[in-house]
């Protein structure tokens, strides 16, 4: 019979046995849930805000969003996706004659974080950069937020800006 709450164990070739506590397995699997939600909420957000673009203006379907969360494709994939997310604003914002406060909305900060996020693998460096991408992430994750309130309300920029 399998002890999941046993421990884990494990011998190195010099001799030296290595030891994890039930409370170890335990809180590694908790951080590991928790990510995992945040990163599902996130992509809720992301395929939200999608939803309230007109489908005409959306340069990538909402349920696209969710093949972020395969390994190593993502890391091509996150580049491309906030590319199609910063056209569709911009489209949506022309379509409601709206003024655009930059050629592609939220392009920039997106592709910064992206950029922080794959350099993030490089030694020393890497720590900085990860910081730098969980800044811009939760940067962008707002900005995303302002504009999937602004499409859903249907309200203009100034008036989403003063309330």
């Amino acid at each position: 019979m399998i002890h999941l709450l046993d421990g884990f164990s494990y011998t190195y070739r010099d001799g030296y046995n290595s030891d994890m506590s039930p409370v170890g397995v335990i809180l590694i699997l908790v951080v590991v849930i928790g990510i995992l939600g945040i990163v599902i909420w996130y992509l809720m957000n992301l395929q939200r805000l999608l939803e309230t673009i007109r489908p005409e203006n959306r340069q990538m379907k909402p349920g696209q969003v969710w093949l972020s969360l395969i390994p190593i494709f993502n890391l091509v994939w996150m580049f491309l996706m906030v590319g199609y997310i910063a056209d569709s604003i911009a489209a949506e914002l022309n379509s409601r004659n709206e003024p655009l406060p930059k050629p592609r909305p939220t392009y920039d900060l997106g592709l910064s974080m992206c950029i922080c996020r794959v350099a993030g693998v490089i030694p020393i460096l890497g720590v900085f950069a990860n910081i730098a991408s969980l800044v811009l992430w939760i940067i962008y994750w707002l900005k995303i937020n302002e504009y999937q309130r602004l499409f859903a309300s249907g309200m203009s920029q100034d008036n989403l800006l003063d309330s």
